[in-house]
């Protein structure tokens, strides 16, 4: 690597980078690792990078092609390790382009015909089928948890206005039942209040007079001389 210009080697920081994201994750961005995600995923990566071959039909290449590229790196080791094994190819080009163009001497006649047919290969066929079929693993996992998220949201909003409709109907409602109770109590024991009483003080005035219809059925209710005598009763209190 010491014959990589710097480009080359930034290039290369940059593609292990997003290598190890893919392998390992990240918790600070929110990336899980393949084993985290999905068993399936996970098997992908780490055993057969071949699978893509038998759930689509791919642009290059074959399954049998696949199984015995690379000395079965993807068949037998998975897809991490034929992306580890095309990085390394990569290198080797790189490598061998600086040195051939330091030496004066044209690359292409004298890089190895059999890496830059293997990097051609794992780009244009192999990996790009295997990295389809994880993109694929990514969304069908991902769709399945955004399902499972709005099942969840819809459980807990039927939880949460149940939750409301049971707490008026037992606690609200019986605790308004009581103050009405109360108020229209009130109301009556004003009636026994003398007329000065209730018009010197306008706060009782105006609770009586909510209270009106509840006298006026009283008054409606008794006989006449009852009232009269219910009404010199009032009248003899003492003010």
């Amino acid at each position: 690597m010491q014959h990589t210009p710097l480009v080359s080697r930034c290039s290369f920081i940059i593609l292990h980078r997003l290598q190890s994201l893919m392998n390992n994750g990240d918790a600070r961005l929110g990336l899980r690792a393949p084993g985290q995600v999905d068993a399936e995923l996970l098997d992908t990566m780490v055993h057969n990078g071949c699978v893509s071959f038998t759930r689509r039909v791919p642009l290059g290449g074959s399954l049998e092609r696949c199984l015995s590229f690379q000395a079965s790196q993807l068949a037998q080791n998975g897809v991490k390790a034929g992306a580890d094994d095309f990085l390394v190819l990569i290198e080797r080009l790189a490598v061998d382009a600086e040195v051939n163009g330091a030496a004066g001497a044209l690359p292409r006649a004298l890089i190895n015909a059999d890496v830059v047919t293997a990097v051609q290969l794992y780009a244009s066929h192999f990996l790009d089928n295997a990295f389809w079929y994880v993109r694929q693993l990514y969304a069908d996992v991902s769709l399945a948890h955004v399902e499972l998220a709005e099942q969840l949201d819809a459980l807990f909003t039927a939880v949460f206005v149940l939750s409301l409709v049971a707490l008026a109907a037992f606690y609200y409602n019986p605790l308004v039942m009581a103050l009405d109770q109360r108020i229209k109590h009130a109301r009556f024991a004003l009636l026994f209040f003398p007329d000065d009483v209730l018009r010197h003080v306008p706060q009782l005035s105006g609770i009586a007079n909510g209270g009106a219809a509840v006298a006026g059925t009283v008054d409606a209710a008794s006989p006449p001389q009852a009232a009269g005598h219910q009404q010199m009763g009032v009248r003899a209190l003492p003010v």
